[in-house]
């Protein structure tokens, strides 16, 4: 079995595509594997949920039609591929919850993820 094209052979179909994708998708989020367009999505974790589990980790490409290229680190698995009602606005839930445990309201400058108080 011959390995899948890689994340720059996608990009460069991508580009290759791009005024059409621009005319008949502007605004979703396209996803590439192998050097062919596989589907179109209002939402990226749409995009995401169909991408991962056809492919696992890829690689494969996933870009917003008319918005700049966003380069995002390697994920294992998404946080919301078990979840069908968690977006990836929700990534932040673990703050809030913190801040409800606490009795504290969130800072806007404290890292989410940062360790709680003592």
């Amino acid at each position: 079995m011959a390995e899948p094209a890689t994340l720059k052979e996608n990009i460069a179909e991508y580009e290759k595509m791009q005024a059409r994708l621009e005319a008949d998708h502007w605004g979703e989020h396209v996803v590439f594997y192998d050097r062919e367009f596989r589907g179109a999505f209002k939402e990226f974790h749409q995009a995401m949920r169909f991408a991962y589990t056809r492919w696992g980790r890829g690689p494969y490409l996933i870009r917003e039609v008319g918005a700049p290229p966003m380069r995002l680190p390697p994920i294992d698995r998404p946080m919301w591929f078990h979840d069908k009602e968690r977006t990836p606005s929700q990534i932040h839930i673990r703050h809030n919850d913190r801040a409800a445990s606490t009795g504290r309201a969130p800072s806007p400058i404290e890292p989410p993820f940062s360790s709680p108080p003592r």
